[in-house]
């Protein structure tokens, strides 16, 4: 009897342990403001500070219907072009995980950027790039972007 209470208390300690470290590893959805859509051409710096997978999100006020945008994303480092994505509203792919300030997400960049890769294949950890994103048709005055990355989750 004692061996069972004696290896109860260790599996109890061991499991207590696995959740512990389970509580301080996970990986969770993170997101970084860009910018705000005050104009249509925006420049701004972005870095990655975080693990991809690397998203750019539009985050608008929650409408019935979305609104029509459409335009470019530019990301340079230094003076090379690393990538250059179309955006339009008909090709944006509705996403859960921003839920900053009651908005609604949309990744821009889900589609292949004109090297017919990926976002986060072009991007690495720890670099920054400058962003030029010109929009021919403008989304709400109320949107802004972001940058959706995998981060560990804080400890509470």
């Amino acid at each position: 009897m004692k061996q069972i209470c004696s290896f109860t208390v260790s599996l109890a300690a061991f499991v207590g342990v696995i959740l512990s470290v389970g509580c301080f590893c996970t990986d969770v959805s993170k997101q970084q403001k860009l910018a705000d859509c005050t104009t249509n051409e925006l420049r701004f710096q972005m870095t990655c500070s975080n693990w991809p997978p690397y998203q750019i999100v539009l985050g608008m006020p929650s409408t019935d219907k979305l609104p029509e945008f459409r335009g470019e994303i530019i990301v340079r480092q230094s003076t090379n072009a690393v990538a250059r994505i179309p955006i339009d509203s008909r090709d944006v792919t509705p996403c859960n995980w921003l839920t900053h300030e009651g908005l609604t997400g949309y990744i821009l960049t889900w589609n292949r950027t004109n090297r017919n890769e990926r976002l986060s294949e072009l991007l690495v950890r720890g670099q920054t790039y400058n962003v030029q994103i010109t929009f021919a048709e403008m989304p709400p005055a109320e949107s802004s972007l972001w940058l959706s990355s995998i981060g560990k989750a804080e400890n509470r």
